[in-house]
């Protein structure tokens, strides 16, 4: 389990992060997201002891990581958004530095080299240099020695940048088979990653927590607003006064020529209102389209 409480770091007079509080429990994954500069990083860096925490504490299985680093740190693998390779040594090579590092016995080193091949489907590239790897075999390396040492956390931090759309399948669906054995928290941008990996959220902006909470909760509380697209042929200044004035609905947005009504749940069923409220404007209505809360939608309306 990963505990994080009242987490705070302060740089110089800024604060990356302020009061954070959330947890993983064994089973879960967790997708850690946020803007550019929401503090995700920073977290993370946080939990594996790379950074101290200004105010609060993370603790992971019971240890708390500043006070008892190396019990915690066996339990974590982690992948910083830029893989540390030594590029001149061998994929097999790298992994021994790596049995070495995190004190795994000696005679237990070839058979978890071979388990994180086996898993990081890296058996042709085992013996090439890392070097003349693909980003996407990087990518691989890299999760690959997170596997070292049996931890059961899994800490990673943009897998898929810099892949292209195969590379980011295969790696998304290696990701998905090692939540069988392991807690995973996930940092991404691709937030269809996210809903497809992950069973809880945590979005941060500015460093303060957002949102959080099971995925699926977080998109069934927010589809108490649905969301209508209306394409008309044009639009009018009134046309929007006069529709944000109805009944059940929340919000109405103009993009190019598509109508964005953000309904109630009654202002689901009674969509003729709203249509003819656009027809008495002669706008002119060419389709109509309920569109599903995703996990986009959740986060641009937490972080706008």
């Amino acid at each position: 389990m990963i505990e994080v409480q009242s987490l705070s770091k302060k740089f110089a007079d800024q604060w990356a992060l302020r009061e954070n509080t959330w947890s993983v429990k064994e089973g879960r994954s967790l997708g850690l997201l946020g803007p550019n500069g929401a503090g995700k990083s920073t977290t993370m860096k946080i939990m594996t002891g790379l950074l101290c925490s200004t105010e609060g504490h993370v603790k992971i299985d019971g240890f708390d990581i500043l006070k008892e680093p190396v019990e915690a740190k066996k339990r974590i693998g982690y992948l910083p958004e830029t893989p540390p390779l030594y590029e001149e040594l061998k994929v097999v090579d790298y992994l021994r530095f790596i049995c070495g590092l995190k004190s795994v016995p000696k005679n237990q080193w070839e058979e978890q080299i071979d388990q994180a091949i086996a898993k990081m489907t890296l058996n042709e590239v085992a013996y090439r240099p890392i070097r003349v790897l693909s980003k996407g075999f990087r990518q691989r390396v890299g999760i690959s020695q997170t596997l070292i040492g049996e931890p059961k956390i899994l800490i990673l931090d943009e897998p898929s940048v810099g892949l292209d759309p195969h590379q980011v399948y295969e790696l998304r669906e290696i990701i998905k088979s090692l939540k069988k054995n392991h807690i995973i928290v996930l940092s991404t941008h691709i937030l269809s990653e996210v809903q497809q990996i992950c069973d809880d959220v945590v979005i941060l902006d500015k460093g303060v927590v957002k949102a959080k909470g099971s995925l699926n909760e977080l998109l069934k509380a927010r589809q108490a607003t649905h969301l209508v697209e209306i394409q008309v042929q044009k639009s009018t200044d009134e046309l929007l006064k006069n529709l944000e004035k109805l009944p059940a609905v929340n919000q109405v947005q103009l993009n190019q020529s598509t109508l964005q009504l953000h309904l109630l749940e009654e202002g689901v069923n009674n969509l003729d209102l709203y249509l003819s409220e656009i027809i008495k404007h002669k706008c002119g209505v060419q389709s109509v389209t309920q569109k599903h809360q995703q996990l986009e939608d959740v986060f641009i309306e937490v972080t706008r």
